[in-house]
């Protein structure tokens, strides 16, 4: 097994190596345990298939809850922005800060809500200004919630990482136009929060964020275009619009539920420096609570982490080569009467090959093969059979 195993070949490749040489009962799952058992094949192993997606509903009301993250953007500025969006009417706002730290942001962020009020929860990710300590009771003292998403997960903070190529596209447009980037920001921004509307609810972040459409330079259009919004209907096409999403990616991307449960032993995600670094840290973390896809695991040293269910593997159980054999899977080994056999050494005899028939009620019958005893294939036959395990 380990002679097969020499240089990582993989599973398939090593049972296709056993088939040329060798056979015995369960010889295909014992490879399969003896490759998971293997630490250096797992912690070097491809991440596994993602998960199902699993889409939030939109908020009872707009700006209830605020996603808010940093771009960084060299050459413009200070090349610090803070983007803020609503996950209800996506309104966009984007502000310049001089500093990425917490009392540049809470200034930044004041400046914003002074228009729009405050929110009752505001999600960022992990970086440094969020996680301070000051940024956290800052607003937590005004009864805002701060929420944060999962480290090494920006899908979880999405509806803000989505703004981020459209604003870098503004400003390099600027650049090669040689026009004022700051005019040509505010103009993407206004652009997009009043002129286009939403793809799958049909109308703009405006109109979803005050109730009616956004009124412009064109007075005589102004009467076509008042209609009342329906907040109720609005929400059902973004379920439903969200849920055919789902289906589409889940199929196209291969998503498959997890089975990492509390209690198991994981090995967690790391990040790459090279090419020839382990996908997968070595150290084994247990999981201790798990909510959907988010898991914190406990490392040796008693600390924790919060981490993505796809960004975890479960940990190999230590291989043993008995434990693959069940007690019924023994191969029958006849007494042999050829005077010169060797200690340990048996000749298999050449069993008659004829199949066995199966008749149903009247159906054509069909082949199969003798379920009786355990025989190894035909090119086997009149092979020897070592005693391995005495």
């Amino acid at each position: 097994m380990l002679s097969a195993h020499g240089g990582h070949l993989g599973e398939v490749n090593m049972k296709r190596v056993m088939r040329e040489f060798f056979w015995w009962p369960g010889m295909a799952k014992e490879v399969e345990k003896f490759v998971k058992g293997c630490e250096t094949c797992i912690v070097l192993a491809r991440k596994g298939p993602p998960q199902p997606l699993s889409s939030r509903e939109i908020p009872e009301n707009p700006w209830e809850v605020i996603q808010i993250d940093f771009l960084s953007v060299p050459g413009f500025g200070t090349g610090e922005f803070l983007v803020i969006v609503d996950t209800y009417s996506r309104y966009l706002s984007v502000v310049e800060v001089k500093q990425m730290d917490a009392d540049h942001t809470n200034a930044a962020l004041c400046d914003v809500f002074q228009r729009w009020g405050l929110p009752r929860v505001l999600q960022s990710d992990n970086g440094p200004p969020f996680q301070s300590s000051s940024f956290v009771s800052f607003w937590e003292g005004k009864g805002v919630k701060v929420r944060k998403s999962i480290p090494f997960s920006p899908q979880t903070n999405g509806t803000v990482e989505r703004q981020n190529p459209g604003i870098t596209k503004a400003l390099s447009a600027a650049r090669l136009e040689g026009s004022n980037w700051r005019w040509a920001l505010n103009q993407y921004v206004h652009n997009r929060n009043t002129l286009v509307p939403h793809t799958r609810l049909g109308a703009t972040p405006f109109e979803m964020l005050v109730g009616w459409k956004f009124r412009g330079t064109f007075p005589s259009l102004w009467g076509h275009r008042e209609q009342a919004l329906d907040r109720i209907d609005l929400k059902e096409k973004d379920a439903e619009a969200k849920l055919v999403s789902k289906k589409h990616a889940d199929a196209k991307r291969g998503a498959k539920f997890s089975e990492v449960d509390v209690g198991d032993m994981v090995l967690v995600l790391q990040q790459k420096k090279s090419k020839t670094d382990p996908t997968y840290s070595s150290e084994p973390f247990t999981v201790i609570a798990r909510d959907g896809s988010k898991l914190i695991v406990l490392s040796k040293g008693g600390v924790q982490y919060t981490r993505h269910i796809q960004d975890v593997k479960k940990a190999p159980v230590q291989y043993n080569k008995m434990d693959c054999l069940a007690p019924n899977d023994t191969l029958p080994i006849p007494e042999s009467t050829h005077s010169g056999a060797q200690d340990g050494l048996l000749e298999l005899p050449s069993p008659s090959r004829e199949p066995a028939t199966l008749h149903n009620q009247g159906t054509n019958s069909r082949a199969l093969r003798m379920r009786d005893t355990i025989r190894p294939p035909a090119r086997f036959d009149n092979k020897y059979v070592y005693h391995i395990y005495q």
